[in-house]
């Protein structure tokens, strides 16, 4: 992209003016020479900018924006759509992305962070509390989230991530690249290395990933008791197995016994009016704690709602 724009020099970005808001305005450009640019920079659509740049808080950047390697963000930055990101680059807090952002590897987010649909993330990146991700974003190998991130409809995540407390997962999410996640939970401090355990509950049953262990409940439990026989270690990780078999199992049996799930569900198909709406609410209906009979009802109804739908297309 830097061919073709117009290259500005340090003496030509620094007598850009401020607008009565102070904001500094900047017009589209090649901006690789400057390294250091002030709070509250605003750029037009498709710039480009080098490595190891540092940008002050507050700055707002359009769409088609090009970052090198080693940049760094204060807070509150904005960036729309379609924004490239080298390696290993660092956002404080509280910054806002666009639609299909794409990210490479080894990056720190700050607390806060939202990041639109469709982004893509390389391996090992970093995000801090609160952080919130749009549709069908997908994240590389290792990640780590901390407390109370929330990812929407369709997220995919590699393999080995990490999750903090009170994160939160939409409709058709992905962990592992392909268990599509129901539920999960985290046990801390187990085992002779002290390490997280994860439970991924899924359609087909329960996923478990322990250090270098992946697999069914049942293959960790065969594992376990292959590696530590009946020692601590053993005892420990088959009591946390039992548990979380018994709390997935629990909060299904909740569910099932709900009325206001079966009601939200009926609810949910007399919304239907495209033929997206009701392939969101097939896949809600397939991945819910329903007994056979309501999920048979539930179907027949979103059927009759489907050729409703086709009909006044």
């Amino acid at each position: 992209m830097a061919g073709k724009l117009k290259k500005y020099t340090q003496e030509e970005f620094n007598v850009m003016e401020r607008n009565e808001y102070g904001r500094k305005i900047c017009p589209s450009g090649d901006y690789t020479d400057i390294k250091i640019f002030p709070a509250k920079c605003v750029f037009e659509d498709n710039n480009a900018f080098g490595n190891e740049i540092s940008f002050d808080e507050g700055c707002e950047f359009g769409s088609n924006c090009e970052f090198g390697h080693h940049c760094s963000f204060g807070q509150n930055c904005i960036f729309e759509h379609f924004s490239v990101f080298g390696d290993e680059c660092v956002f404080w807090g509280l910054c806002e992305f666009g639609n299909n952002c794409t990210f490479n590897d080894h990056y720190d987010f700050g607390y806060g962070c939202d990041f639109g649909y469709d982004c893509t993330f390389g391996n090992e990146c970093d995000f801090g509390t609160n952080c919130t991700f749009g549709n069908d974003c997908t994240f590389g190998n290792e990640c780590h989230f901390a407390n109370e991130c929330q990812f929407s409809d369709g997220c995919t995540l590699n393999v080995y991530c990490t999750f903090g407390e009170d994160c939160e997962f939409s409709e058709g999410c992905k962990v592992e690249k392909n268990i599509v996640l129901l539920d999960f939970l985290k046990f801390e401090g187990f085992g002779s290395e002290s390490r997280c355990t994860y439970f991924f509950k899924h359609p087909e049953g329960i996923y478990v990933r322990c250090g270098c262990f992946a697999g069914t409940i049942e293959e960790f439990r065969n594992k376990v008791q292959k590696t530590h026989k009946s020692n601590n270690y053993a005892q420990g990780y088959l009591k946390i197995a039992d548990l979380a078999e018994w709390q997935f199992n629990d909060k299904q049996q909740k569910q099932l016994n709900d009325p206001c799930v079966i009601s939200d569900m009926w609810t949910q198909i007399s919304y239907c009016r495209s033929g997206l709406d009701i392939i969101l609410v097939r896949n809600y209906i397939t991945n819910a704690y329903i007994d056979g009979d309501k999920k048979h009802d539930l179907f027949k109804a979103l059927f009759e709602k489907e050729k409703e739908v086709k009909y006044f297309k």
